[in-house]
């Protein structure tokens, strides 16, 4: 059976997925900057009203990157989950299971029984 390393995968999952995160807040940043919004717009910022098709928004490329950023530890436990079913091991996979639709419950179902 082959070995998987796993801290490295967790690692380079991690590392990309900050600096992808980082590149879309920083750009949607600079493209703010230099439109012609005024600085009073960036407190009107509702992610309810944002148009998500319009990729030269500069408030909609930095919700993509916190939106990246937020799914960073739903893919490392989604990749958890495969490690685990790689190595066979149940019950790690299982608590991994439970952890990942956990995570997707209360980001997914949650704000909707909120309202």
């Amino acid at each position: 059976m082959g070995y998987l390393d796993e801290k490295r995968i967790i690692t380079t999952t991690l590392r990309y997925g900050v600096i992808i995160a980082s590149i879309l807040v920083i750009a949607g940043l600079i493209i703010f900057i230099i439109s012609d919004k005024s600085p009073s717009d960036i407190y009107k910022f509702n992610t309810s009203s944002i148009p998500l098709t319009d990729y030269m928004d500069p408030l909609t490329i930095t919700l993509y990157g916190v939106v990246v950023l937020i799914s960073i530890p739903i893919l490392i436990v989604f990749e958890q989950v495969l490690i685990y079913l790689f190595e066979r091991d149940k019950i790690y996979v299982t608590i991994s299971l439970v952890v990942l639709l956990l995570m997707l419950f209360a980001i997914l179902i949650m704000p909707r029984l909120l309202l």
